[in-house]
């Protein structure tokens, strides 16, 4: 059975009639595709569902008579708002690991963030919260992450920085035993940590803050302090 080659004909008399044609087409064409996939190269953290970045390009890549000229403006306008796009999601993303924290302890929210009258009569601005606990009571991390710094100072007792994002950390002050050293990684719901009477207080706390970058977050904003940190595992 002889096969119909009649499409085949006709591309050949295109090619022949119009062979100049073609090769500037395939040409502009060409220039299209190696730019947009370089840009894709660039970019290709960026892709993120079906139907979204490539469905698009697709469909400025896929037409028979491209001009590149024509299409400059259009790829130019498209990729800077894929930028603007990317720009938003990378803020919010900083902020993911505000979103899931885990309890630090069992314990009392006593002292809120905010200002804080103190036994002499003066008011103090608290930048964290500080929670009432029992002796030897587990500290655990409210996120995964990484000990960015540890150590012991007369303001803070034994203290342990974990740094979740580029800009977000948590701090935990008036430890006792600390389980990590600097550059652990550790997971949401690991124990760092045990619980340590505060002298000044009369009893065993936690002090704890939520950091973004320079900033200080309200914890009770992002985490449900009736639940217990401390992971099953």
């Amino acid at each position: 059975m002889k096969k119909n080659n009649s499409r085949y004909t006709r591309r050949s008399n295109y090619v022949a009639q119009n062979g100049g044609a073609v090769k500037k087409a395939v040409l502009r064409q060409t220039a299209v595709c190696v730019s947009i996939f370089a840009l894709i190269f660039l970019l290709k953290d960026t892709f993120f569902e079906k139907n979204g970045i490539p469905y698009k390009l697709a469909g400025v890549i896929l037409t028979e008579n491209t001009d590149f000229k024509e299409n400059w403006q259009e790829i130019k306008a498209f990729f800077a708002e894929q930028v603007k796009v990317t720009a938003l999601l990378t803020s919010e993303t900083e902020l993911d690991p505000v979103k899931n924290m885990k309890a630090p302890t069992n314990g009392e929210v006593y002292r809120k963030f905010g200002l804080e009258s103190k036994k002499d009569g003066t008011e103090e601005f608290c930048y964290g919260v500080k929670i009432k606990t029992a002796p030897k009571t587990k500290i655990c991390a409210v996120q995964n992450g990484e000990i960015a710094e540890t150590g012991a100072s007369p303001d803070w007792g034994n203290y342990i920085l974990i740094k979740h994002s580029e800009k977000i950390y948590t701090f935990y002050a008036f430890l006792g035993e600390i389980l990590p050293e600097f550059g652990d990684k550790v997971k949401s719901g690991q124990v760092i940590a045990t619980a340590e009477e505060n002298k000044a207080e009369g009893f065993p706390m936690l002090y704890f803050e939520v950091r973004d970058g320079e900033s200080m977050l309200d914890p009770e904003a992002f985490i449900d302090f009736s639940q217990n940190g401390e992971s099953a595992s």
